[in-house]
């Protein structure tokens, strides 16, 4: 399933890739882009996708080198170098980095509150209603 001969490599096909074309979130801050490319060249370049390199990174203790093999593995995908099914197993294998959710208390200024209900009364019946029935709803 998985093709023999595809090495890794950075290239600036793949530069350009993290910064226009991924999904979601494009990498635009050099220090981020320099970071990837250094756990790249230090735990990927020059290794040949295989079962041994997948299981290299699924149990690597840094885990953010979760993130910069999957970013290559769609990059492969995109480029046509995977088929779908292979593109499919590997991202299903290979978890991303784990991330902690932590609820964050927000200040509401309630000068702003009144504002917000007073213009949704004024202008948006349906959502003052919704935000009124979240509001006295806690």
């Amino acid at each position: 399933m998985i093709p023999a001969d595809i090495e890794f490599r950075w290239d600036q096909g793949f530069e350009e890739f993290l910064r226009e074309r991924k999904k979601r979130v494009k990498i635009k801050s050099e220090g981020t882009m320099k970071y990837y490319r250094n756990l790249f060249r230090e735990h990927l370049g020059g290794r040949t996708l295989n079962q041994e390199l997948i299981d290299y990174v699924i149990s690597h203790p840094v885990k953010w080198l979760r993130n910069v093999f999957r970013h290559y593995i769609q990059y492969l995908y995109y480029t046509r170098r995977i088929s779908p099914e292979t593109y499919g197993w590997i991202m299903e294998v290979v978890p991303s980095r784990s991330y902690r959710m932590d609820v964050r208390p927000y200040p509401i200024n309630i000068e702003d509150l009144r504002r917000t209900m007073d213009f949704l009364r004024e202008r948006h019946r349906k959502y003052y209603v919704v935000y009124r029935a979240m509001l006295e709803g806690g």
